[in-house]
């Protein structure tokens, strides 16, 4: 028989199949906020963002009100995920008089952007980053569109295919025959129960027709303009990683001593715009929010994959600054990736999908409670978020 090498397998093999999702997100969002950094935040009166961030006092924790605030913001949430009617929701979230509604309207068009839901793309979308070239942008494009029509993902490779994988980082292997790499490609995907196969298809017939109607324009007008009003009224949600209110840092590990502030006062707090913010889909990845999932051996990395996001909107909800119910579009992003479509909320989906993989069902909610316990003692070492290291003094 005819046999490859074996380059790709082992984390190779399990990335390729999300690899292309995070490029194509990536180079969406980034879009996002350069059309945001030519608004008119550019404008905006950087003393008075200033003047309003420095009269919000700084307690010494988080008081009643802000747990009221936060109860009252993920009511609010829920209701407007059970309209089904993404663009109204979206527009209300953006213009609510809740700074925290605020912060979570960017998650309608996050989802919008996600391959499951958008339309099929052509190598032109990647074509943004100088680096890609027109073959690598098609390639790109071909597996953007082959995914958003792919069954979903598991958390782990069933067996054989899972001591392979894990032999091959052991043992260092180095081929394998040509038909054997095709079926452990194939098995990176779910077999879904009828129940399960019949919802995700409903959520996503549902979503891809409102995404295709969903205007990002007006939306992003609203969303700007509340971004400054927020900004200028010292709303911590709008502060954290706003370019013209300050905020320079790259990376939640190496803040600048203003950044940091902002980010310890948020957590000390517990601010719920901040949270919102702070725990959104752009920072999963940015924040250690899944240490012992990502322990688990090479073939469940793409459980260490999903954890993040999986984590950040539990302890978002257990915080109450978000909702996880099927409604939400962080549930329809993550189920129909994962499966668990029928089930009535994302803890509910994060146990049974994980259970379904031969993984330990209650894996998420003890890194969901390190998380909200690290925020409610304000351990900021524990989630990764650090200053930056100063210089070596010659």
């Amino acid at each position: 028989m005819k046999r490859t090498t074996l380059g790709w397998l082992g984390a190779a093999i399990i990335v390729v199949a999300v690899s292309v999702i995070f490029a194509f997100r990536n180079a969406l969002v980034g879009q996002i906020f350069v059309l945001e950094a030519k608004t008119s935040l550019e404008r905006a009166d950087a003393l008075a963002v200033k003047r309003a961030e420095a009269s919000v006092g700084t307690s010494g924790g988080a008081g009643p009100e802000q747990t009221t605030r936060a109860e009252a913001s993920a009511s609010r949430l829920k209701t407007l995920y059970r309209q089904h009617d993404l663009i109204r929701s979206a527009l209300r979230a953006a213009q609510s008089d809740d700074p925290t509604l605020w912060a979570r309207s960017l998650a309608f068009t996050l989802m919008c952007l996600d391959p499951r839901f958008s339309a099929p793309v052509t190598g032109e979308v990647f074509r943004g980053d100088p680096k890609i070239s027109v073959i690598e942008a098609r390639e790109m494009a071909r597996r953007s569109n082959e995914w958003r029509d792919s069954p979903p993902l598991r958390l782990a490779l069933p067996e054989p295919y899972a001591s392979l994988v894990n032999s091959g980082f052991v043992q260092g292997l180095k081929s394998i025959d040509a038909e054997l790499e095709r079926n452990l490609a194939a098995s990176l995907y779910a077999p879904l129960a009828p129940i399960d196969a019949a919802a995700r298809q409903q959520i996503l017939s549902e979503t891809r027709q409102a995404c295709a109607a969903f205007n990002s324009e007006e939306f992003f007008r609203s969303y700007r303009a509340a971004r400054l009003r927020w900004a200028s009224q010292g709303a911590t949600g709008a502060l954290l990683q706003n370019g013209q209110a300050g905020w320079t840092s790259k990376r939640m590990k190496e803040l600048t001593d203003h950044d940091f502030e902002l980010v310890e006062r948020i957590v000390r707090e517990r601010q719920p715009d901040g949270l919102a913010r702070l725990l959104g889909e752009s920072n999963a990845w940015d924040l250690h929010l899944a240490s012992e999932t990502e322990q688990l051996q090479a073939s469940a990395q793409l459980a260490a994959m999903a954890a993040g996001s999986v984590v950040a909107a539990l302890a978002s909800c257990q915080l109450g600054v978000e909702d996880c119910s099927s409604d939400s579009p962080r549930f329809r992003v993550l189920c129909t990736s994962y499966g668990g479509c029928h089930q009535p909320d994302i803890a509910s989906m994060a146990r049974y999908i994980l259970a379904r993989d031969n993984l330990d069902p209650e894996l998420w909610e003890r890194e969901t409670q390190r998380v909200v316990t690290a925020i409610y003692t304000g351990d900021l070492a524990a989630l990764n978020i650090r200053r930056k290291t100063p210089p070596p003094t010659k």
